[in-house]
């Protein structure tokens, strides 16, 4: 039998363009299959992307709420105290007056440099109670020359015991270079032995001084009174401490003589400045 050259050549080819179209239609499948794959991958990677940086930022906003809670806990504020320390005698309408004029805060001279106490300590304390003075301190002025530091401190401590009041503190004046000896070896030896015995009796100490009398009586290269907490004079008339500059151990005072004034008509009186941390 004869075949037909022009029926065989389209027969195949249509097979030809039917296995063309079968094959492309198989490879768009394929190309459209891993299209879709790589999109659906790709949109998976940055859903993963996305995930990793929302979870990144809560972390961060997490953090962040710690921290500043955490900061504003630890923040310190403080109150400005103004005081008056004295050693004439007042009466209760005087301490009034005082506290009146802003001050809240008494420091009485409980004893002289003569080593004996001031008689208008046991007075002045009740009178400043009575009126409802906030806080009632007293200093002390040690006697050098008379020696004896231990038995000094434990007068001291007798006699302001019988007040039967909470003093929060017993300052030490080591201020008037004039009650001190001339050496400082043997001014820190009696320094020692006096607080170390009121402290011993369970009165707090603090140093009532300037760097220039510290110098002059312990030698700025002393830091036996560091421990304590400093009251230092500066009479520039400005409650701050803007002028304190670190010395023999104290980094920063807890309280500041500042200025001389008459008030209430009285007598002149020393006023000072500090600062309580709010609670």
């Amino acid at each position: 039998m004869l075949i037909n050259p022009t029926t065989s050549t389209t027969n195949h080819n249509d097979d030809y363009s039917l296995n063309y179209f079968l094959i492309n239609s198989k490879s768009k499948e394929i190309t459209d299959s891993n299209s879709n794959s790589t999109s659906s991958k790709s949109k998976f990677r940055f859903n993963f992307i996305d995930t990793k940086l929302n979870l990144s930022s809560t972390f961060c906003l997490i953090l962040f709420i710690i921290l500043y809670i955490s900061s504003s806990a630890n923040a310190q504020t403080f109150s400005t105290l103004y005081a008056a320390d004295i050693s004439d005698t007042l009466t209760v309408s005087d301490f009034q007056c005082v506290q009146n004029s802003s001050i809240n805060y008494v420091i009485i001279e409980c004893w002289k440099a003569n080593g004996h106490p001031n008689p208008s300590c046991s007075s002045n304390i009740q009178a400043a109670i009575t009126s409802q003075i906030n806080s009632v301190d007293v200093y002390l002025e040690p006697c050098f020359e008379c020696g004896q530091p231990t038995y000094q401190a434990a007068q001291m401590v007798n006699f302001i015991s019988n007040f039967q009041i909470n003093i929060n503190t017993a300052w030490i004046d080591v201020n008037m270079t004039e009650y001190w000896g001339n050496n400082t070896l043997y001014n820190r030896a009696f320094f020692e032995q006096l607080t170390f015995t009121i402290s011993n009796r369970g009165v707090q100490v603090g140093i009532f001084s300037s760097q220039s009398s510290w110098n002059t009586i312990m030698g700025l290269a002393y830091v036996g009174g560091s421990s304590y907490p400093l009251w230092y004079s500066d009479m520039d008339d400005s409650p701050n401490f803007s002028d304190f500059t670190s010395f023999s151990g104290w980094t920063a005072p807890s309280m500041k003589q500042y200025k001389a004034a008459t008030i209430c008509s009285l007598a002149t009186v020393n006023l000072d400045y500090s600062q309580t941390q709010n609670i």
